[in-house]
């Protein structure tokens, strides 16, 4: 859960959907107000993202890797997925 100010603008966040289905995606905050953050993960519209769905990034983008889900030969969709934390 994030509670975002003014200053979080244009900040990364992580989507990780809570409802089972697993989805994370990787997006940037437009704006917000009482009841949603809105988030621009792909294209140029923003989506209504519910606080407790979200998490500050900070992770560096070469720390996501691409899951693509194929479904009836076809890209269903493309998920960034954080990869594991290790020692270097």
């Amino acid at each position: 859960m994030i509670e975002p100010t003014q200053d979080d603008i244009g900040r990364k966040v992580i989507y990780r959907d809570l409802n089972g289905r697993g989805k994370i995606e990787e997006g940037v905050i437009t704006s917000f107000n009482s009841s949603y953050v809105f988030v621009r993960y792909k294209g140029e519209t923003s989506q209504a993202t519910s606080r407790n769905d979200l998490e500050w990034s900070h992770r560096r983008p070469e720390d996501l890797a691409v899951k693509t889900v194929y479904g009836l030969g076809k890209i269903e969709s493309i998920d960034f997925v954080p990869l594991p934390e290790c020692d270097r």
